[in-house]
């Protein structure tokens, strides 16, 4: 089947994004070619979710064209459809995962630079953000599953997306979880955009803090030479080098 090709060719995607994030997230953040490789990973990692969860929002958009021309799905349409929603919720914990990778390289970066303070520019720094994003999407989502009738009481962002494949399992459901998911997948990919500008604003506000802590190094080094030449000078017997070497015969 054609939709059981590509959600294979996704979960083998998927993986690869993984073990390749996994392995980056380990890299101290040292230097800012460092930082910029580790930020372009990330979100290049997240823009692939978001194309993913957009071939799932095709998809669903699919599904409900053929409810409205047959009135009623058939059974390996409603598995379709679940399977769709399962994978939904494995690119959003993917998505979080992938905060939190960049979380680790936050802290990485505050253990190195001691006196990095993100919040002295004005910027409200990267953990806060994403806690809010995170919040907010976890609204957002609670409220596609409310206003569709798709769940009553919200018991956290899982049990949300199993009550929406729960739904999925009867054709009377798959209604009202097909309008949820649509909601739920533009909601997603529109999150995902914005984990992706959190992403770039801390790497920004990071490599700002480098290039300013460098031209300080540097300035502090041309002063400390300065002053050890200006201490050689003040012993009588310290003969300074001529400023030209005598010819040589």
């Amino acid at each position: 089947m054609y939709f059981q090709k590509i959600r294979i060719f996704v979960g083998v995607l998927l993986a690869g994004v993984f073990l390749t994030a996994q392995a980056s997230a380990q890299m101290v953040v040292s230097d800012p070619t460092n930082l910029v490789q580790n930020s372009l990973s990330r979100v290049a990692d997240v823009r692939q979710v978001k194309q993913q969860i957009d071939e799932i929002a095709n998809q669903i958009e699919q599904i409900e064209m053929m409810r409205r021309n047959l009135e009623k799905l058939s059974p390996e349409s409603l598995s379709d459809l679940r399977e769709a929603f399962a994978e939904l919720a494995q690119l959003y914990e993917r998505a979080q995962h992938i905060g939190m990778e960049w979380g680790q390289i936050d802290s990485q970066f505050d253990t190195l630079y001691e006196d990095y303070d993100p919040q002295a520019d004005g910027y409200e720094g990267y953990q806060r953000k994403r806690k809010r994003w995170e919040e907010q999407t976890e609204e957002a989502i609670r409220a596609a599953m409310i206003a569709h009738g798709v769940m009553e009481d919200y018991g956290g962002r899982e049990a949300d997306l199993e009550a929406l494949v729960n739904a999925s399992d009867s054709a009377e459901g798959a209604l009202a979880a097909i309008q949820a998911g649509n909601r739920i997948s533009a909601v997603l990919a529109k999150q995902m955009m914005e984990l992706s500008q959190l992403i770039i604003a801390d790497s920004r506000a990071k490599l700002s803090y480098m290039k300013e802590k460098q031209m300080r190094d540097k300035s502090s080094r041309t002063r400390s030479k300065e002053d050890l030449l200006g201490d050689f000078g003040e012993h009588e017997d310290y003969e300074r080098p001529p400023n030209e070497f005598p010819e040589i015969r």
